[in-house]
């Protein structure tokens, strides 16, 4: 049987439509690239080695986490309570960020342009894009895509950590939606995508 070869920014693509370099950053290492994922022209960047890594023994840039702790979520009709592990997202995962202002606009009768009102920031929408790819043994990580299914599961916002949501004052989201495609020749990896919103919690005290 053929050996699998995975090229991540062609699973990129296909998944997504997500095409460009990949840049793969030089820690000075001298460990030798693993032999069944692919890294055709890509950009090579010296920085600082990560603490964070993957199975491969590669630094993650912007690594991504849902920190565990004690979660609600809905059975048999009553909300419960449960303990979750952190969950570290896998490394070929992308975060997009987007957010508009709350605020009126009001057209000027016989003039140009509009009076605009603002009255505050809307809540960050967040799309989370990644691959789950088959560990060093070739299996398909089902443990990875079931953790990411309990976090979803849940009735309750999921503490996120991460540079990118710390420059922000992101701390906390609730997921809305989640993806998982299939795409065609890659039969043992699969993409996801989380949309979700930022939230802030808010204590309300009842006399």
């Amino acid at each position: 049987m053929a050996e699998l070869r995975y090229d991540i920014s062609q699973a990129f693509n296909a998944a997504f439509g997500a095409a460009g370099k990949l840049a793969v950053y030089d820690t000075g290492t001298t460990e030798q690239p693993v032999e069944n994922i692919l890294f055709p022209n890509a950009e090579v960047i010296t920085i600082d080695e990560s603490n964070v890594k993957s199975y491969l023994g590669t630094p993650i840039i912007f690594p991504i986490t849902f920190l565990g702790g004690t979660y609600n979520y809905y059975s048999d009709g009553q909300i419960k309570q449960k303990e979750l592990q952190d969950l570290q997202l896998p490394a070929t995962t992308m975060v997009d960020f987007r957010r508009s202002k709350i605020k009126r606009k009001t057209r000027v009768n016989g003039g140009n342009g509009s009076i605009k009102e603002t009255y505050g920031l809307d809540d960050w929408k967040i799309r989370i894009r990644g691959l789950i790819l088959p560990e060093a043994s070739g299996d398909f990580p089902e443990e990875t895509l079931l953790r990411l299914q309990e976090f979803e599961n849940l009735a309750d916002s999921i503490r996120v950590s991460g540079k990118l949501f710390r420059l922000l004052s992101i701390y906390k989201i609730d997921i809305d939606e989640i993806t998982l495609p299939q795409v065609k020749g890659y039969p043992n990896n699969r993409p996801f995508m989380l949309s979700c919103e930022s939230t802030e919690p808010v204590e309300l005290i009842l006399k």
